[in-house]
């Protein structure tokens, strides 16, 4: 199997950037959240700008995640646009994916914590459209439990990739998904710490989408001239020197 995907953030500290490459096939930073209190602040990671940099720096194919907790349509609509403009003219190996799980720590209830799986559901694919929209690959990252339970993902967009998470040898998730999250204890040369580590489980663009060159419309074959059916009579006209100046067919 291929090199893992590691995926870090402000809690993870990079110590050796060239041994992380060494040792991935990729990394997928996370990029920010909203927070999962009433206010429901839009915060940028504080180490996403310098992880995304050393990954571009270093040329180790990036990702991004966010963590949404919105309630409404307008508040997807400021995730997106939150995310769009953190993006602008970074390289993206993967499609951008949407962090969906419980926000609040245990024993209080987060913002988002309590939709139903239907509105989850649809507040994701508000935001996945509108990524889509500006041009961007998108997709949602879930446990197997998550997925089943809390989101009701025969209504997902179904142009949004899946990451789907399970800390153990199989994933069981029957569902179709492109990356699989193994285990969230893992260990890479170059990471102080404990790490989350996944496997690509299917091949997935990068985050820019890239419309196909359009087909050529083919020239139109002319059509025949049909040969007139019917009798006909030769006309012959010779000048002076009995040259022919015309030879034809007159149909009756």
């Amino acid at each position: 199997m291929s090199k893992p995907v590691l995926d870090i953030s402000k809690y993870q500290t990079i110590t050796d950037w060239a041994a992380v490459k060494r040792s991935v096939s990729g990394v997928i930073v996370r990029l920010g959240y909203r927070g999962y209190g009433s206010s429901g602040t839009l915060v940028e990671d504080p180490k996403f700008y310098d992880n995304a940099q050393a990954c571009i720096r270093y040329g180790i194919p990036l990702g991004v995640y966010f963590f949404p907790t919105s309630i409404n349509d307008n508040e997807t609509i400021e995730e997106a646009n939150f995310i769009i403009q953190r993006i602008k003219d970074i390289p993206l190996s993967f499609p951008i994916f949407l962090d969906s799980e419980k926000a609040a720590p245990a024993g209080e209830t987060g913002r988002s914590d309590n939709l139903t799986p239907a509105v989850r559901t649809h507040l994701l694919n508000v935001i996945i459209d509108r990524l889509i929209t500006a041009g961007y690959n998108a997709g949602i990252y879930a446990s197997t439990s998550w997925l089943n339970n809390q989101l009701s993902m025969s209504n997902a967009d179904n142009r949004a990739y899946i990451w789907c998470a399970q800390y153990s040898n199989a994933c069981t998730y029957e569902g179709l998904y492109h990356m699989w999250q193994y285990r969230s204890d893992g260990t890479i040369s170059g990471v102080n710490g404990r790490c989350d580590l996944s496997h690509i489980i299917l091949d997935m663009p990068g985050g820019h989408k890239t419309d196909p060159e359009p087909t050529p419309t083919p020239e139109p074959t002319p059509e025949p001239t049909p040969t007139p059916a019917g009798d006909y009579i030769t006309v012959v006209i010779k000048n002076s020197s009995d040259t022919t100046v015309l030879d034809t067919r007159v149909y009756l």
